[in-house]
């Protein structure tokens, strides 16, 4: 499902309910056990590649690794597991760390019930935003993912849309989207 809407209508408080961070004022919100989150704002530690991507499962082998990077459209990096990223991914672009990020969420959603993506392509060019989220697609048939973005061809490729606005939420099935 993908999640639109202007800025400050409510689609980051939406994911804080969806991760636990926040208790739900009316109604209840399950939270599975095992959740699998890329922020829009990628979070890199000082250390390696290897390490960082361990984050999102500390069991995953390096073939496992390096398939993360390639379906997060860094195959060019598939040799750079030694790499350090600096402190807070200083060492890479904006879009690298994001699809870092993004490498590191989908060896999570191996064992996730729960995907969730806030603005995942938000630094990318268009040509690899499209392949990523073709990747996204094929990766993830038959889980649950939440997609929060501000791009309207993104969201019109989702099952279900939820549009936040004017502190209401409006869910669209795609027919109608």
């Amino acid at each position: 499902m993908a999640v639109v809407g202007p800025s400050g209508a409510g689609k980051s408080t939406l994911m804080a309910l969806l991760l636990g961070f926040l208790d739900a004022d009316r109604g209840v919100a399950e939270v599975p056990g095992v959740v699998s989150w890329c922020p829009q704002e990628p979070q890199l530690v000082s250390t390696t590649v290897r390490e960082n991507l361990r984050l999102g499962d500390p069991e995953a082998d390096d073939e496992r690794l390096r398939e993360a990077l390639r379906d997060a459209q860094l195959g060019a990096w598939t040799e750079r597991l030694d790499v350090v990223v600096g402190t807070g991914g200083a060492a890479v672009s904006g879009g690298e760390a994001q699809r870092l990020a993004m490498a590191r969420a989908l060896l999570r959603a191996d064992h996730a019930s729960l995907v969730l993506l806030d603005e995942p392509t938000a630094h990318l060019d268009e040509p690899t935003a499209a392949a990523l989220r073709q990747r996204l697609r094929e990766r993830l048939a038959g889980r649950t993912v939440v997609h929060v973005t501000h791009r309207l061809d993104e969201a019109a490729e989702a099952d279900l849309l939820i549009e936040v606005r004017d502190g209401n939420v409006r869910v669209r099935k795609r027919e109608a989207v």
